[in-house]
């Protein structure tokens, strides 16, 4: 529902900077919110407990705050498309991302590369994992496939 609330913000305002104001106001009240409630009820993401879900509900509204301030009001939007790649899809990229691990893929590929790399192998699948899913997302992307909910 934060969700919701934060694009009917968007959605309705006129004044841009006044919608980054908000959502940076209410961003900051879900944090202080979440950390009073941390004492009575800490801070989980494991089984999110409602400290978690007011907690991470802030840090989403700073960050679509500072990223309305920036797009929107400022107008800044060079290589940020792939974000735009991702935000289409984000139901795929979710549930692709759980259900099926690219990193197998991935491994299967860069074979025989953990010897030269080391610690820096895990770190190489997980941006390669990233890779194949940012190819899937953006070839639906170009064939205007959109799942919505």
């Amino acid at each position: 529902m934060l969700g919701v609330f934060a694009g009917q913000i968007m959605k309705n305002g006129k004044d841009k900077l006044k919608n980054s104001r908000l959502l940076s106001i209410i961003g900051v009240a879900l944090l202080i919110s979440a950390w009073l409630l941390s004492f009575q009820t800490p801070i989980i993401k494991k089984i999110w407990s409602a400290s978690m879900t007011l907690w991470s509900g802030g840090l989403c509204f700073l960050l679509m705050a500072l990223f309305y301030y920036i797009i929107d009001y400022k107008g800044r939007s060079k290589g940020l498309n792939w974000l735009k790649i991702y935000g289409m899809n984000s139901i795929v990229a979710y549930t692709l991302g759980m259900v099926i691990n690219f990193r197998s893929v991935a491994n299967s590929l860069l074979w025989g590369l953990e010897k030269y790399t080391g610690d820096y192998y895990s770190a190489i699948l997980t941006f390669a994992n990233f890779l194949i899913l940012f190819f899937i997302l953006q070839l639906m992307y170009k064939l205007r496939v959109f799942v919505k909910i």
